[in-house]
């Protein structure tokens, strides 16, 4: 059976260093986050250039089901682990998602982009849903090298930030820039942009914390 899954997007707070939050988010709230009731695996993404973007790291928790998700987020040591996050963010973003593989090559593959997409305003969930899975991911299968690639859709129900992430992962982040800016991938990106009314996107190293 596929677990639940949450994705937390976090840009830190102005009087936060960046490697400062990498560091908490590492240790201290890693051992805040394993208190969690229910979870199964625990990764912490940061940003792998050093760049300012719209996030600096991202964190993947999985769980057996989605009504494990809400009582681990409403428990004692849910609710103070966002509570603490807030504290070091200047944002954060929050979606469940359900995880669709396409390949999965490499599972030691530590460096992926990380690319939230918002549909474009005339298309409905399941339409979008219906491009990325039928149509642009099957593209996108084909990239040489590559180790890991997912989409994550957001579950139905109220809009948020993105309709869906997608996660293409490869050894290193050299290969992982390298095959990012050859032809056959800025036409695949073209492919998302006409699809899209928002994205996000950034080069990251996964962390994987409870495997």
């Amino acid at each position: 059976m596929a677990m639940a899954k949450v994705l937390i997007f976090v840009k830190r707070a102005e009087n936060i260093e960046r490697t400062a939050l990498y560091a908490w988010l590492l240790e201290e709230h890693a051992a805040q986050v394993k208190q969690m009731p229910g979870l199964r695996r625990f990764t912490v993404s940061t940003e792998a250039e050093g760049l300012e973007q719209d996030f600096d790291a991202l964190l993947e928790l999985w769980f057996d089901a989605a009504p494990g998700v809400e009582r681990a987020l409403e428990s004692v040591a849910g609710k103070a682990l966002l509570a603490d996050l807030e504290k070091r963010a200047s944002r954060v973003e929050r979606v469940v998602v359900a995880e669709h593989k396409f390949v999965d090559a490499q599972p030691s593959a530590a460096f992926k982009l990380v690319a939230a997409l918002k549909r474009r305003e005339d298309l409905t969930p399941g339409q979008f849903k219906s491009w990325w899975l039928d149509r642009h991911a099957p593209i996108v299968v084909t990239f040489p090298e590559l180790g890991r690639y997912q989409v994550d859709i957001v579950e139905e129900g109220a809009e948020r930030f993105v309709d869906g992430v997608a996660e293409v992962s490869f050894k290193d982040l050299p290969t992982l820039k390298r095959i990012m800016s050859t032809k056959q991938v800025k036409d695949t990106q073209g492919d998302s942009q006409v699809h899209t009314r928002a994205r996000y996107r950034m080069f990251v190293e996964e962390h994987r914390v409870i495997a």
